[in-house]
């Protein structure tokens, strides 16, 4: 039964992973980003495109730029482009740039520059998403616009778009929305996972509070970084230099609670994995260090961290890989394709960062939201069959300690009980104890037979637990005796065999052969005594009243 359920659970999460996938998909590869991917020729409103007509000067010749974007193995570039006539309302420039300097000018007057070293930073720029302010043209000018590269060998000059302020920025956000949607979505899933995490930490007995709190960790680390290392929070938080280190920080660390959940699904210890931890967490620090005390900037050391994360990633596999051998782990077979999938997407990525061949930062988005997205189910999936198989052992365990016939507490509870009693844990609670033995059951079974005996044992365990509901806990400890472990310290013997004799009574007024039932109670009172004292008490007092009934037929 259990395994047919993990089988529908897997399958019903399979079809969700493909879905959530699909539409993610769709998502980038529909909407875009400033990547330069998708066609520009999207509906932007008051907007226009404006990335044909430029050209620049080369070896003394005028060449003209077919398409952009537009790259070319060079140090300095200049590009130029006659203004249209922006009628009453003054225009504005925008395109994406890469780690470049740039100067724009609009004839003879410089409107725009970016680049420059700054002690946060030192002279790597950050990517940015430019907006030039043009002011009012009359169709006379001519825009120039002039790129220095700052890292690889060559210069790229991106997609342009022309329109009013608010047309452009409108434009900007429409084609950046997949990345705010991918960071706030995975950014809510985290906190999910985070929270989830501490609620099974806080809950006794729940061990996968780990996995959700390294899945949270890894989701949230990674989001940032990719909402850190794209545009869109330049204009958010007007700071572009603290946005960019901020990206380098969680790009260094995002893999170390990847390692930690990888460990909370593997059966076998892997010792690579805590050391791969451990070069991390020095990669970062010594980064840190010769950052704030030598200045040595982070885009430098960079190789490093792209090396480390690339041994991660095959190490990763080789265990995942040797856990679906070895144990035939579910779990660990859909990490390991939602890695690979993201090890391909990584190594484009990493490819287009030291050629400047092509920018694949949408498709390495996209494998990092497969990735994160099979995380998240995948902890979740775990926590319910874990859950399922909890129910089912304290199920399990409750029968154990249940009489199957009556439905009272078996002998091994009360054995429990009294463990628990004799340590004192539930010493304020007692009030005393009840032995109670159901009278003729011999005789019924030689004259009406076993099941008309058993008809009996069930009404003497019923009438005894509806007497003492709320007021004790009831035992059957044999054939025909049964213990009540009394709590209710307001009430006197008389008061409870009151209501005994009365449950007693309601069931003979309804069945033909009635139930008899001697009792004996020894109650705490105000003498202290131990639970065993009170047991031999009741149980003599119990014996006392059955020959006191024999003795009276």
């Amino acid at each position: 039964m259990q395994e047919q359920l993990g089988k529908r659970v897997r399958k019903r999460i399979n079809i969700l992973i493909g879905l959530m996938v699909v539409v993610a998909a769709a998502v980038f590869f529909v909407v875009g980003n400033q990547s330069g991917l998708e066609n520009t020729a999207v509906d932007f409103g008051n907007t226009e495109d404006f990335s044909r007509g430029w050209y620049y000067e080369e070896n003394g010749q005028v060449k003209y730029v077919e398409e952009l974007p537009f790259t070319a193995e060079a140090d300095e570039m200049i590009f130029y482009h006659k203004l249209p006539d922006s009628g009453e309302e003054p225009v504005v420039l925008s395109f994406r740039n890469r780690q470049q300097k740039v100067t724009v000018r609009v004839g003879e007057k410089c409107v725009y520059q970016y680049g420059g070293s700054s002690p946060l930073r030192g002279s790597l720029l950050p990517s940015i998403q430019c907006f030039v302010s043009l002011g009012i043209q009359d169709g006379t000018e001519t825009a120039v616009i002039q790129i220095e590269r700052t890292v690889g060998k060559k210069i790229m000059l991106s997609e342009i778009r022309l329109g009013s302020q608010g047309a452009v920025l409108m434009g900007f956000f429409r084609e950046s929305w997949g990345i705010i949607f991918f960071g706030v979505l995975m950014v809510v899933f985290s906190m999910g996972l985070l929270a989830g995490g501490l609620v099974l930490r806080i809950r006794s007995g729940y061990t996968e509070y780990s996995m959700f709190l390294s899945a949270g960790m890894f989701v949230l680390l990674s989001s940032l970084w990719v909402l850190l290392d794209s545009p869109v929070m330049q204009l958010l938080t007007g700071s572009s230099e603290v946005v960019f280190i901020a990206s380098f920080l969680c790009f260094m660390v995002f893999p170390i609670p990847m390692f930690f959940f990888v460990e909370s699904i593997c059966e076998k210890k892997y010792r690579g994995l805590s050391v791969l931890k451990l070069l991390f967490s020095f990669n970062f620090f010594i980064q840190v260090f010769l950052y704030m005390a030598a200045g040595v900037e982070f885009y430098k050391m960079l190789p490093i961290t792209h090396i480390l994360i690339a041994a991660s990633i095959i190490f990763t596999i080789y265990c995942l890989g040797k856990e679906c051998r070895r144990n035939r782990s579910f779990y660990a077979r859909e990490i390991l394709i939602a890695l690979f999938i993201f090890m391909a997407t990584a190594f484009l990525s990493l490819a287009d960062f030291y050629s400047n061949r092509k920018d694949y930062s949408v498709i390495m988005r996209l494998g990092l939201l497969a990735y994160a997205l099979i995380l998240i189910v995948i902890s979740f999936r775990k926590l319910i069959l874990s859950g399922e198989e909890r129910a089912k052992l304290k199920v399990y365990r409750s029968l154990a300690y249940v009489d199957i016939m009556t439905g009272c507490n078996n002998r091994a509870a009360f054995e429990k009980a009294l463990e628990i009693l004799r340590a004192g844990e539930e010493e304020s609670e007692l009030a005393g104890m009840a032995m109670i033995d159901l009278d003729g059951l011999k005789r019924v079974n030689d004259t009406y037979g076993h099941s008309m005996g058993d008809e009996m044992i069930i009404g003497a365990g019923d009438s005894i637990k509806k007497a003492f509901a709320g007021r004790g806990e009831c035992f059957r400890i044999g054939g025909d005796e049964f213990t009540v472990i009394l709590k209710d310290k307001k009430l006197q013997e008389k008061e409870y065999r009151g209501l005994l004799e009365e449950m007693v009574s309601a069931y003979n007024d309804y069945h033909e052969i009635p139930i008899r039932l001697s009792c004996g109670f020894a109650l705490i009172g105000t003498e202290k005594r131990d639970v065993d004292a009170l047991y031999k008490e009741a149980d003599r007092n119990m014996y006392r009243e059955k020959q006191k009934t024999k003795d009276k037929r």
